[in-house]
């Protein structure tokens, strides 16, 4: 299944890396706002597609982020969050 991604980085000190994964219908814009109505301290670092199965695949990029684009280590982050260890 295709979905859709966002990368937000947190807070200094540990500034961790952590992806929010949603359904094709809600445009990365709006994910990213709530998150930032939410929690301000958090910066997007990333967006794109990306498919989830025993690995994670990412591509394409975000036209509502002003074309913001997928980039290899993005899958890395989404693994980390959504595949068991």
């Amino acid at each position: 299944m295709e979905l859709k991604y966002i990368i937000v980085k947190g807070p200094v000190p540990d500034e961790e890396l952590s992806a929010i994964v949603f359904p094709k219908r809600v445009t990365h814009r709006e994910v990213a706002h709530i998150h930032r109505a939410n929690d301000n301290s958090f910066r997007l670092v990333g967006a794109g597609f990306c498919t989830i199965t025993d690995t994670v695949s990412v591509y394409g990029e975000s036209e509502s982020l002003r074309g913001m684009k997928a980039k290899p280590e993005d899958a890395e982050v989404i693994a980390k969050d959504f595949l068991p260890k």
